[in-house]
């Protein structure tokens, strides 16, 4: 039960709460009100439990120090619980005697753990609002150079607690955003959100790349090789003569020709005498393509992919259903192929992307042109289809891939794929 008297106190028996929210007292305050307590005394009593220990009213008791006063008239408060202490102490220094937002920060975590109640409670007991009670516990465990900024009021504490919120797990990173941040002369809020927002999206790009990175070393002990980069590029590093089939579905518009013209050069160079070069292609550019193809390969075949329940109405009027695939080898040729020149296909799956081939007709001719363990090649490998076929039929793969994002698709499904296997 909690029973309280009033009554005057020897200014010397009473002793301050070394746990109580408040840490700082301005001095200049403080000898303004020692002036009033001299000639008005003090009005109000300052609240003190039975131990003669201050619960409420240190400023004025410090004051009336300063003022010279022997006594003054004191609050004694019996049968308090710490909780009930605590709770007093805070809302009445942040309702009548201010205190600093870092103070503020501290003795709101004190009464959570204390009282074991949610910020949302706490909010409710303080008379603020739950998420200034979030952003105030943000600080509690911020840097040292935080919290100086915040003391000095070089960073409005909002800003500097929504920056230690969001990289609580990152103090030196945290530190250089204060600091930024403090040095900027408006819109801080937007400028800290956009520094951490920039620092986040290369986080992620380093996350993303080191995990693509572990996929990439997996699927390599399956005899998956992908690599990101031009295929201009990457296809420098593989041996000649060393690919049994190329199969690959390159770009079609006007503007990728060139690619065609290095692929057929490359063709020449990596694959094997008898090895087979296997191309989707549109129709709109095939002379040059041949031309292309003949100059450094053997023709062999023009077989077409029938899109089974698709067709479309190109700009010359044709109603297209089929798609060519050009078969040229490098001679001498070692053996003749029993193949269909009509391949139907499933509708094509554009999970992944736009321009996705069905795996059903890839598998068919990696299974007709290749043997088991044969080393396939895509130089085009978009989201991994003809990687994946390729797999499917126990061959050796490699494959390149320009586009970043398409590229991360690819490794994650042939991760995916090849994970299904091994569980």
């Amino acid at each position: 039960m909690v029973e309280f008297e009033i009554k005057l106190v020897d200014v010397d028996k009473i002793k301050p709460d070394k746990e109580q929210p408040r840490k700082t007292f301005d001095e200049e305050s403080l000898k303004e009100l020692a002036e009033t307590f001299k000639t008005q005394g003090i009005i109000q009593p300052i609240e003190i439990d039975e131990n003669y220990q201050i619960i409420i009213g240190e400023r004025r008791w410090r004051a009336a120090k300063l003022a010279g006063l022997k006594q003054i008239p004191c609050k004694i408060v019996r049968g308090l619980t710490l909780e009930q202490k605590l709770e007093r102490q805070l809302i009445e220094n942040i309702h009548h005697e201010p205190l600093s937002d870092l103070e503020k920060a501290q003795a709101i975590k004190k009464l959570i753990e204390i009282q074991k109640i949610t910020q949302k409670a706490a909010a409710a007991l303080v008379g603020i609002s739950e998420s200034e009670v979030h952003m105030l516990l943000s600080l509690v465990d911020a840097p040292k150079e935080v919290k100086k900024l915040v003391e000095e009021e070089k960073l409005p504490p909002s800003i500097a607690g929504e920056i230690a919120y969001k990289l609580k797990d990152q103090p030196e990173k945290m530190i250089q955003v204060v600091k930024k941040v403090a040095k900027a002369d408006e819109n801080r809020r937007g400028l800290a959100r956009e520094i951490i927002g920039e620092m986040k999206r290369r986080e992620d790009a380093k996350e993303r790349k080191e995990k693509v990175k572990k996929m990439e070393d997996s699927l390599k002990e399956t005899n998956i090789i992908l690599k990101l980069g031009d295929f201009r590029e990457q296809i420098k590093e593989v041996k000649s003569n060393s690919v049994d089939l190329i199969l690959t579905d390159p770009p079609y518009p006007k503007e990728y020709l060139d690619l065609w013209k290095k692929l057929a050069e490359e063709a020449e160079r990596v694959l094997k005498p008898g090895g087979f070069l296997i191309s989707y292609s549109g129709q709109y550019y095939l002379p040059q393509i041949f031309e292309y193809f003949n100059k450094h390969l053997e023709y062999y075949w023009l077989a077409g992919l029938n899109h089974l329940g698709e067709k479309r109405m190109l700009p010359n009027l044709v109603i297209n259903r089929m798609k060519p695939i050009l078969i040229f080898y490098k001679p001498p040729l070692k053996k003749k192929i029993s193949f269909s020149d009509l391949i139907d296909s499933p509708a094509p799956d554009k999970t992944y992307h736009e321009w996705q081939q069905s795996l059903e007709p890839a598998e068919y001719l990696i299974s007709q042109f290749s043997f088991p363990n044969d080393l396939i090649l895509d130089p085009f490998l978009g989201t991994g289809t003809f990687a994946l076929a390729a797999t499917k039929k126990k061959r050796r793969f490699i494959g390149f891939e320009i586009d970043s994002n398409t590229y991360k698709i690819a490794v994650e499904r042939l991760n995916e794929w090849t994970n299904k296997g091994k569980s």
